[in-house]
């Protein structure tokens, strides 16, 4: 038997996703949070962690243009309107800055001590996907998968979180070292993953970094891609919360750039359309953008400056009066419901279900 390529193992590994992650829950109840798996070097996990400090920046300006484009996806979008959650600004606010909070204890805490923050912010966002499936399962599925909650959807969204930088490191703003760089993120988000309940067979991020680039590059062509590439959108109503999640994590961020102009900088990267000309004023940001990535992600006490006034800014809004002043603010700014399983239904693409990849779309045969 000849021995397979990266590429092919990666194939079979994609396949197997399409043929049986899609039929398993979300949370697989055959990883249990409780048991510290086999391949697990906690001390290098810990040293992983410490490591990604220096470039958690690019880290999250991955995070928040893949949430962007997942958005654009039905199986992105459907469970996150289905919760009734994330209905306008104000509530995406809510929603995001308390993302923000999970995913840095993380990245920062013991995710392995039950008693841990870190342990129970994982646990609680377990229990809170259980919660949102299990009231989706009376929600007709796409074609292709057999319930919402499956494991091929957890895929797609580890991706949103970092799958850019698997994919297009420099454009991330990773230089030099991006692979000593991008080995660490995969050790903490393969960690991740597999506390959130993502089966070791369908983690994106794998043992070999090969791999997971590869199998990161593979859900951006296979998953994301046909969908992004599709005019008009297939999802008109994900394109359109994806802008305001923008304008709802406005006082998180240090960019003043909007939804607009970051998925003009990833439609340039992709070479695909722009969905609509810029202002003067986004076409000077965006330009502020690639500045940004391409040069002076270069310089550590850039990066550090930055990220470090974003922690300010997320810790200053997680203030309770704060965070309350900040929600009355967006209300008063644009109290409008906009986000229901209604609108959705009215303006998603009637042949969107076309778009999700089958494991009978390959037929290859490497053994």
């Amino acid at each position: 038997m000849k021995e397979l390529s990266t590429h092919e193992k990666v194939m079979l590994r994609w396949k197997n996703i399409l043929e049986f992650g899609t039929k398993e829950p979300a949370v697989s109840p055959e990883v249990d949070p409780l048991v510290i798996p086999p391949w697990l070097d906690q001390e290098r996990f810990r040293q992983a962690q410490e490591n990604m400090k220096e470039y958690m920046m690019m880290v999250n300006f991955s995070s928040m243009s893949g949430l962007l484009l997942i958005l654009q996806l039905p199986l992105g979008i459907v469970p996150l309107i289905h919760t009734g959650k994330s209905e306008s600004i104000p509530s995406l606010f809510l929603r995001y800055l308390d993302t923000g909070l999970h995913v840095r204890k993380w990245h920062r805490g013991d995710i392995w001590d039950k008693d841990s923050p870190a342990h129970k912010s994982i646990m609680q966002v377990r229990n809170m996907h259980k919660t949102a499936f299990r009231n989706l399962q009376s929600y007709p599925c796409p074609e292709g998968v057999t319930r919402w909650d499956n494991q091929f959807g957890m895929i797609l969204t580890q991706w949103a979180f970092v799958g850019l930088l698997f994919t297009f490191p420099k454009e991330c703003g990773l230089h030099g070292e991006d692979q000593k760089i991008l080995e660490d993120v995969n050790i903490v988000w393969r960690g991740i993953g597999y506390m959130c309940g993502i089966k070791d067979d369908y983690n994106m991020c794998s043992e070999s970094l090969e791999e997971t680039i590869e199998m990161a590059r593979v859900v951006y062509q296979e998953a994301y891609l046909p969908v992004l590439k599709v005019r008009p959108k297939v999802n008109p109503i994900g394109y359109d919360m994806g802008l305001d999640v923008m304008r709802a994590v406005r006082p998180l961020v240090i960019s003043r750039a909007s939804g607009e102009v970051y998925l003009a900088y990833w439609m340039r990267v992709f070479g695909l359309e722009e969905d609509r000309e810029l202002s003067w004023l986004e076409t000077i940001r965006l330009f502020t953008m690639g500045l940004t990535f391409k040069y002076l992600t270069r310089y550590k006490k850039f990066t550090s400056a930055l990220y470090d006034y974003s922690d300010h800014r997320l810790d200053y809004a997680s203030q309770a009066g704060n965070r309350k002043k900040i929600h009355e603010m967006l209300i008063h700014y644009d109290p409008e419901v906009k986000y229901t399983m209604e609108a959705y239904e009215k303006t998603a693409c009637p042949f969107a279900v076309n778009f999700l990849p089958k494991a009978t779309d390959y037929n290859f045969n490497y053994m």
